[in-house]
């Protein structure tokens, strides 16, 4: 007689925690997730608590910001300019992983509000660069403290020394977008079209 084998245990009704949201335990998976090599389930563990950490860490600066008055989207791309100086739209989107059309609206806002301003790049007049105004530089001194508070909060169960570690490492997978790369990239794009 033939021994059948048991059944698979069963795991929070099927259901696989992203966000930890509904009250599910952090470690959830879903059923054909256990069948998973070890690698994979790694690489799987990992892209999880990757996203989950962005989320953690997005939404605490998110909420403090916005508990003030000060919209998120609108730190993300002043901050930039404040750190990077004056960036093409496009590279702007790269710096901040938006969508373009999702920049460019954003530009237009904050220009209507006088943070940002365009103006012709002395290098190809055919583009325009954003650069922050003086009013642009104010609203990040007034967000920056709710922000860098949110993130000591945020990442406070880590050392420093632990988070130069992460930060390292993230460099090593998510490079810094490089502006004259991008700029270059956009130049022969832009030779393609013409030849």
């Amino acid at each position: 007689m033939r021994e059948t084998p048991p059944a698979p245990p069963r795991v929070a009704a099927n259901r696989c925690d992203f966000n930890g949201v509904h009250g599910w335990p952090a470690r959830v998976y879903r059923l054909d997730m256990v069948a998973l090599a070890d690698g994979e389930s790694l690489l799987y563990e990992l892209g999880t608590l990757v996203a989950r950490a962005r989320r953690l860490v997005w939404t605490a600066a998110a909420h403090e910001l916005e508990a003030h008055g000060l919209p998120m989207a609108t730190w993300v791309l002043l901050a930039t300019l404040v750190r990077s100086g004056p960036a093409t739209q496009r590279e702007l989107a790269d710096a901040t992983s938006q969508h373009a059309a999702s920049v460019s609206r954003l530009v237009n806002e904050l220009e209507a509000q006088k943070l940002v301003r365009r103006r012709r790049d002395d290098a190809d007049r055919r583009r325009a660069r954003v650069e922050i105004t003086a009013a642009g530089k104010a609203f990040c001194k007034v967000a920056r403290p709710h922000v860098i508070g949110a993130l000591r909060q945020a990442l406070g169960p880590i050392s420093t020394a632990e988070q130069r570690a992460l930060r390292a490492l993230l460099l090593r997978l998510v490079p810094p977008p490089d502006p004259a790369a991008a700029r270059s990239a956009a130049s022969r794009k832009n030779a393609a079209k013409r030849a």
